[in-house]
């Protein structure tokens, strides 16, 4: 049987499957004509390119969904099919997704179809003033009306000019202009108001996205439902992300999250700009919590619903970095798992010279296919970066992409024109005809194809896990900003990352609630087809209550942790000094986290009766010396310099893969 599956590996290496081949960037980005498409389609199928998703771009003339668009979209997927080429669908004009059109109605293409129905289809925000009184007394509040709509004016003692007294939060009367008696001592008066911006949609608007479906998803669906699962294989969404500022929000914001988290949280809107006690954490948690639930409700569960049930796949890619996903996609890992393919950007490749990828995009990423067990992860790749990248380049990118767990490439961009300024200026360069490498392609697409067909099914094979720390980046978000500890956090956390694949030990990054999901068992976090045997703790301020549990749970089965800087005093369930985390922490570190930073050693060590190892550490330039000490290595380097060689471990059809890089 062994040797079955290897020659069957062997034939489908010499001739992928073309659902393996590079899925190109197709810019449309002139006047769309059949003659033009279908030579362009068998340039690409001459080359070794089996699949492009036909994205609207700047500089398209073709009005976007009119009856034209309807025309050269079914021309394209038909020619397509005789060809055997995977026409898939960019569900939007240009970028965000969600506008249906244009989000401007300057502009030369259509007006969005979503926007067009109003301010309920719009983003929100919420944003706020505030007036500082002194009491005792008797003033009047004046309050403008440019600000928006008023949802709340909270008032509160204060302390200093960024702390208020918790006890003495109360609701004023909701109107622009009142007379208010104050009382002794120093009082802040917090007027909150939503607004709207009028060329983003609202992402936590279960009906605004619903529209959105009905004048795109639906459409195409209409039209070409025979292709759907063949020809059209699936859809990309393209840079979404939540606009309002300080605080994300949408209508009937205070109503759902009283619903989801049992309390009004109207009184406790200003602990997201000030400090407030304990109870402070407890309320920035609960805030970006329900901010995610109604993201993931209406953007990812419903178009990944609708896509699964029209046997399409949806991909597609947000915001990949900390600390600012905590701000544009509250928690990644619970909306991303929703996608068929879960995708990213490569934002790296393009602003850096010498060119060069990080792993952070891809590995967090990657982390979420493992743990959500999706074969296939798609990555936006080496687009903009100009006229001067090579094919050496280009291999080198790819390279370093699949080797931190994508199998899927998306090469940016395939230009249908040149023609216009619009077409030209759209973050070049074209890997198309216009390229004078053009002639080459086969040989990268040959590649390409190979080795996504290799490193796709079967399954990962690492033993170390590091903690995706969104919690505590939550409660370390003030006034719309992340704190210094919040950066602290989340540059401890990608370093950790960069720096353990530079001494060749892999990894996946595993959330809260995979980690809940797991079963821990013989010094294993078991989930999907992944076994770790080594957690790793970035800086936590924060923690869930269940999750710390799981966490002593592993260590008590004989199970590694490695804790960094500091460790977690809160919870989301109480917020700051939690006896329950406390006492969790001590029974591992056997540490008080309170008293943590007295700590003189480079690391704490402490061992249980079943081999469990919990270090503490205050430099994570020790981390990948602890870590082997921890684990049996796949690869060591012998000779030389290993910091720029990186390598991927996958077991397929019974055998091992190893792919490795430099």
């Amino acid at each position: 049987m062994l040797e079955k599956g290897l020659d069957r590996m062997e034939k489908k290496f010499k001739s992928p499957p073309r659902e393996y081949s590079p899925q190109v960037w197709w810019f449309w980005n002139g006047d769309m004509q059949e003659e033009k498409i279908n030579w362009q389609l068998q340039e690409m199928v001459h080359k070794g390119v089996y699949g492009a998703f036909m994205h609207a771009r700047p500089g398209l003339v073709t009005p976007y969904l009119s009856d034209r668009w309807w025309e050269v979209v079914g021309y394209t997927i038909k020619r397509a099919k005789e060809l055997g080429f995977y026409a898939w669908i960019y569900d939007e004009y240009a970028w965000p997704s969600g506008t249906a059109g244009s989000p401007y109605k300057c502009s030369p293409q259509p007006f969005s179809k979503v926007l067009a129905e109003g301010e309920k289809n719009y983003a929100k925000g919420l944003r706020y003033l505030e007036k500082r009184v002194k009491g005792p007394g008797r003033i009047r509040i004046n309050f403008p009306q440019s600000m928006g709509k008023l949802e709340c004016i909270i008032v509160a003692k204060s302390l200093s000019l960024n702390s208020i007294d918790v006890e003495s939060l109360s609701e004023l009367p909701r109107r622009l202009n009142f007379d208010w008696e104050v009382p002794s001592g120093d009082w802040v008066i917090i007027a909150f108001f939503s607004y709207v911006v009028e060329d983003r949609v609202d992402y936590l608007n279960p009906q605004t996205i619903a529209k959105f479906i009905e004048v795109t998803h639906e459409e195409y669906y209409k039209r070409y439902a025979q292709y759907f699962n063949s020809t059209v294989p699936g859809v990309f969404f393209d840079e979404i992300h939540n606009d309002g500022r300080p605080f994300v929000w949408t209508d009937r914001f205070l109503e759902k999250f009283e619903a989801i988290k049992g309390y009004d949280l109207r009184k406790y809107l200003p602990l997201l700009i000030y400090e407030g006690g304990d109870i402070t954490d407890k309320i920035r948690c609960d805030y970006f919590d329900v901010v995610t639930a109604l993201y993931e409700k209406a953007w990812f569960k419903q178009i990944g619903d609708w896509c699964e049930r029209h046997r399409i796949k949806l991909t597609g890619h947000t915001e990949e970095w900390l600390p600012e996903q905590a701000l544009s996609q509250g928690d990644y890992f619970r909306t991303m798992r929703h996608l068929q393919i879960p995708g990213t950007d490569n934002h790296c490749f393009r602003y850096r010279y010498p060119r060069r990828v990080d792993p952070i995009e891809s590995k967090v990423i990657s982390s979420v296919a493992h743990l959500a067990a999706k074969e296939r992860v798609v990555a936006e790749a080496m687009g903009g970066a100009g006229w001067a990248i090579t094919p050496q380049m280009l291999k080198y990118g790819a390279d370093m992409l699949y080797v931190f767990g994508v199998n899927m490439l998306v090469p940016h961009g395939f230009f249908y024109t040149m023609d216009s300024p619009s077409a030209m200026d759209d973050w070049p360069h074209s890997w198309f005809y216009q390229n004078p490498y053009w002639k080459y392609f086969k040989i990268y697409a040959d590649y390409i194809s190979r080795l996504s067909y290799m490193l796709s099914g079967g399954k990962h094979i690492c033993d170390i896990a590091v903690l995706y720390p969104i919690t505590s980046i939550w409660t370390n978000i003030v006034n719309g900003k992340p704190t210094s500890v919040a950066e602290t956090i989340s540059s401890c956390y990608h370093d950790s990352i960069r720096n353990l694949l530079k001494k060749q030990l892999d990894l996946d990054v595993i959330d809260e609630c995979y980690l809940l999901e797991s079963d821990v068992e013989d010094g294993k976090i078991n989930v999907s087809n992944e076994a770790y045997s080594v957690l790793i703790l970035p800086p936590l301020t924060t923690i869930r209550r269940d999750t710390i549990s799981k966490i002593r749970s592993f260590y008590e089965a004989g199970g590694k942790i490695i804790g960094m800087k500091f460790l977690p005093q809160g919870s989301l369930e109480q917020g700051r000094n939690d006896p329950k985390v406390i006492q969790e922490v001590k029974d591992i570190f056997g540490l008080d986290p309170s008293k943590v930073a007295e700590t003189n050693e480079d690391y704490i060590l402490r061992i249980n009766k079943r081999g469990g190892k919990a270090y503490f550490i205050r430099d994570e330039k020790v981390l990948p010396e602890l870590v082997c000490e921890c684990i049996n290595r796949d690869i060591i380097i012998t000779k030389g310099d290993p910091s720029e060689i990186y390598y991927l471990h996958r077991q397929k059809e019974g055998k091992d893969i190893y792919f490795v890089v430099n």
